[in-house]
């Protein structure tokens, strides 16, 4: 059939519009430029925020989640009330930042309380909230979180990936430790040996010596204890078990050295009960014993739901042919399992 030509489009024409008086044209666009200054929300405002915040992230180590959870809830309702009105545009980016840490802090406590789909769903909300800020801080944050609730919900190379996705955001306020441990432990759970070792060799090339969480954010900069701990539970999983040890003697001095308020409690099962795995490792059934015993006869009290995995991964480690025929690992698996069942928080 022969081509038919397309009709060229219609030639764009201005409107006839009415002239109109400098007054009015001029009263018209400074009305409109007036309302970028109305706002629902004063600095004052946004101040308390940010303090609420802060404490909320200081106080996490020493509260129950849920607790936590509850009041950064208030906050992010508070903050997701406020950006469906107007206010200034650096208001509104404030705003946006505080809702993406916020919903972050969420997600991240939600995982301690084993609900997982909630923390996914807190997080996606707090990704959002980053796009629109365009904040690379905040990217850092939500990647921070995204990693940490992955790996604990059983998706390793997806929290690796989130952690090395984080590191791409340069910016200060949240140091690079806590994402390159992520990125390692991520790793480790599917024994991905030399992407571990690349890992803690970028992290000890960097490591702080100082026992406090490298920043002013304490949520999200983890202490010493908490870095050496998670080195160690990388290095244990792809087979080291000495050098874990190291890590979580270091771990060990580090808690110990903490002022109480700035102890997350449950560093110390975690602690105990992964230096106990090592020493399984190392065939030292007595070496392991001794470390998670005097956990298992103080009690173990309710505990976040990482702990009581790692209760329940050791008594699955105890209950190996290597120690079937061992009273004393018989006898510690029910223990660490009875634990287990006890620990819900």
């Amino acid at each position: 059939a022969p081509a038919v030509a397309a009709e060229p489009p219609p030639a764009r024409t201005l409107a006839r519009v009415e002239a109109r008086p400098d007054e009015e044209i001029g009263a018209g666009a400074l009305d409109d430029a007036i309302l970028l200054t109305k706002t629902n929300v004063d600095d004052v405002q946004i101040d308390d925020l940010w303090s609420d915040l802060d404490f909320l992230g200081g106080a996490y180590t020493r509260t129950a989640p849920d607790s936590i959870l509850g009041q950064l809830a208030v906050i992010e309702e508070r903050t997701s009330a406020l950006l469906k009105g107007r206010q200034r545009p650096k208001q509104t980016q404030e705003l946006l930042l505080i809702g993406a840490k916020s919903s972050a802090m969420m997600a991240w406590i939600a995982g301690d309380l084993g609900r997982y789909r909630l923390s996914r769903d807190l997080n996606s909300a707090a990704w959002l909230y980053t796009q629109y800020a365009d904040d690379f801080l905040a990217r850092r944050w939500v990647r921070t979180s995204q990693a940490r609730v992955a790996f604990w919900a059983g998706n390793g190379i997806e929290s690796a990936k989130l952690a090395a996705d984080g590191l791409n955001y340069q910016a200060g306020g949240l140091t690079d430790a806590p994402l390159i441990l992520a990125e390692a432990r991520g790793w480790s759970s599917v024994q991905a040996e030399q992407q571990v070792l690349d890992a803690i060799a970028r992290w000890t090339s960097i490591e702080d010596p100082d026992l406090g969480a490298g920043g002013d954010d304490r949520f999200f900069n983890i202490t010493k204890d908490r870095r050496h701990y998670m080195a160690g539970n990388s290095l244990l999983s792809v087979g080291q078990a000495s050098a874990a040890l190291r890590e979580f003697t270091t771990a060990r001095e580090s808690f110990e050295k903490l002022s109480l308020e700035n102890r997350w409690d449950a560093m110390d099962p975690m602690i105990r009960i992964d230096m106990g795995r090592a020493h399984l490792r190392l065939d030292d059934l007595d070496a392991a014993a001794a470390q998670v015993e005097p956990l298992l006869d103080a009690g173990v009290g309710k505990q976040p739901d990482m702990v009581r995995a790692m209760l329940k991964l050791m008594a699955t480690e105890l209950s190996a042919p290597r120690w079937r025929s061992a009273t004393t690992a018989r006898t510690l698996a029910e223990a660490l399992l009875d634990a287990h069942a006890s620990a819900r928080p």
